[in-house]
């Protein structure tokens, strides 16, 4: 949750700092039928990675992971995962 992170970032000790990946990156739905406005899950970075990721040499992507055939058709999930991928 969101009001969970200023306990878990707050420079003690020092350096740790978190920062949430998806802030201020555009909430693309998983599918037509997505009602969420915002990412409901999250990735925590330290502050070397998040200037990796305001540098663009890192990145923030949603997918879907492919699900067995006979799984075709059930929901295995409310929402998609998030991936974040760094050079």
């Amino acid at each position: 949750p969101l009001n969970l992170l200023p306990a878990w970032s707050h420079d003690q000790p020092r350096g740790a700092v978190l920062h949430r990946a998806t802030a201020g990156e555009r909430y693309w739905p998983c599918d037509a039928d997505d009602r969420h406005s915002r990412y409901i899950d999250d990735i925590l970075l330290s502050d070397g990675l998040k200037a990796r990721h305001e540098n663009r040499r890192a990145t923030l992507r949603m997918t879907r992971l492919p699900y067995d055939p006979q799984d075709r058709g059930r929901q295995l999930s409310d929402h998609c995962p998030l991936i974040w991928s760094a050079e």
